[in-house]
This record gives structure tokens, C-alpha cells and sequence, in this order.
């Protein structure tokens, strides 16, 4: 699952998709969690200002055969400012012939931005928290580019968007 602001996945929080033609031809910095702080010292406190805020997004699970069908997924992320974010995801998976079972996976963690090439900028986050099993997982780390298309949306290179909804509390 890839996602534009958000990168939540098995490696961190961003919600993508392809949603207009404007590329980016810079590639993807060299991001490790090993080598997570020397990146974030890149961080950007004016853009990470303008960032902050909830945002949601709305992804697809991809079917698992014989198990699950392709599952909605709806991601909320709350960023402050300070580079601290918290993250809450949800969906209702349908095993194939029984009724669907929702279920949450929340987390908390780091994130920092800086620009990029042109309107496009790198988001990076650095989480851990819950699977939808209720199990921890393990801290993980990711990372894209994204641009604003609005003052409260956000579209990732490979395009999904993201809105936000309100301020950090």
C-alpha cells in the first residue's frame, strides 16, 4: 500500500496515487531508519509549519487470494510542527464468505519535510504502533515526494491525495 501525506504502510506514512501529470524527476533521498536523524536534520521548519495540521486519506488494502478481498482503508494522521505525529488507520476486512470485521491500528512517531525539485517536497516518517492484529509492530521508516494542490490538500508523486481536516489540538 502506498499513500501522498500519510506514508502509513508496512514502511511508514504517505498516501499516493496518479492523479494529474506533473512529475518529479529528482529521485528518492537514500532514507534508513539507521540513517534517520542525519536526514532529519534537513527538515524544513517553515514547510514542516505549514504541514502540521490532521490530515485524512482514503486507500485500498490490495486482496490477499483466498483470504481477503481488495479492503477501503481510511488513514488519519495528526503532525505537529515539532516533527511529533500520531496516526490512527481503519477498515473492515472481508474474509471471503463471512461477514466483514473492522478493526484499528494506532501509532505515534517522527516526521520531517524539506523541499524538493520545483512545488514538490520530501516527507519522510520514522513509526511504530499497532498492526490490525491488536500485535505491536516494529518501528519502521519511509518516505516520498508530494506537493500541495490547495492550501489543505496534498497529492503524493504517485498520486493519491490527502486533505486536511482541521489543526493539530
Amino acid at each position: 500500500m502506498a499513500y501522498v501525506l500519510l506514508t502509513i504502510a508496512a514502511s511508514g506514512l504517505l498516501i499516493m496515487a496518479q492523479a494529474d501529470n506533473e512529475k518529479i524527476t529528482k529521485p528518492l533521498p537514500d532514507l534508513t531508519c539507521q540513517n534517520w536523524n542525519a536526514q532529519k536534520r534537513g527538515a524544513d521548519a517553515g514547510l514542516m509549519a505549514k504541514l502540521a495540521g490532521v490530515w485524512e486519506a482514503d486507500g485500498i488494502i490490495p486482496a490477499t487470494p483466498g483470504l481477503i478481498d481488495e479492503t477501503p482503508e481510511h488513514v488519519v494522521v495528526t503532525q505537529w510542527a515539532t516533527g511529533e505525529l500520531t496516526y490512527e488507520k481503519s477498515a473492515c476486512f472481508a474474509p471471503f464468505g463471512l461477514e466483514p470485521a473492522c478493526a484499528q491500528s494506532i501509532g505515534h512517531g517522527e516526521w520531517f519535510a524539506y523541499p524538493a525539485e520545483g512545488a514538490w517536497f520530501f516527507y519522510a516518517t520514522y513509526v511504530s504502533g499497532s498492526g490490525y492484529n491488536g500485535q505491536m509492530i516494529a518501528p519502521n521508516c519511509g518516505g516520498g515526494f508530494a506537493r500541495f494542490a490547495g492550501k489543505n490538500t496534498t497529492i503524493a508523486q504517485s498520486g493519491a491525495k490527502a486533505k486536511r481536516t482541521g489543526p493539530a489540538p
